[in-house]
């Protein structure tokens, strides 16, 4: 299993029209969604502060690509303020690879290495592929 950098890869866990589920940013919305990927796959039982340091690992490695301009518009994806198309978000995609960024595998954790070079040894360990 991967962990896309997509920016809504698990966009029907997150907040629909008609949820009441809100997010501050998008920083919160894809930590929640990161650690309930993870809580649904094969390295469940990996101890939650794992999980927890991943999800926002790989989202602040991921944030790092992210144009401010992006930004602005997955926050109000994020708290409901407007929409987010599938070309949308391959668009944001391309464009985050086009600035560096990679896809982050259970098996390939080095690119976290700038971002929480402490924590990747506990991916190492506990995430399995």
């Amino acid at each position: 299993m991967r962990i896309l950098i997509a920016a809504l890869m698990l966009a029907g866990c997150a907040a629909s029209e008609n949820s009441p589920h809100y997010f501050r940013d998008f920083r919160t919305a894809r930590i929640e969604m990161t650690a309930r990927q993870v809580l649904n796959g094969p390295n469940k039982n990996a101890p939650q502060p794992v999980i927890v340091a991943f999800a926002e690992c790989s989202t602040d490695y991921l944030l790092h690509y992210t144009s401010p301009e992006d930004k602005a518009v997955l926050d109000a994806w994020a708290q409901q303020k407007r929409s987010f198309s599938k070309a949308e978000n391959d668009a944001y995609e391309a464009r985050t690879r086009a600035a560096g960024a990679v896809t982050i595998g259970y098996n390939s954790f080095d690119a976290l290495s700038g971002t929480c070079p402490d924590k990747v040894p506990l991916f190492k360990q506990y995430f399995k592929p």
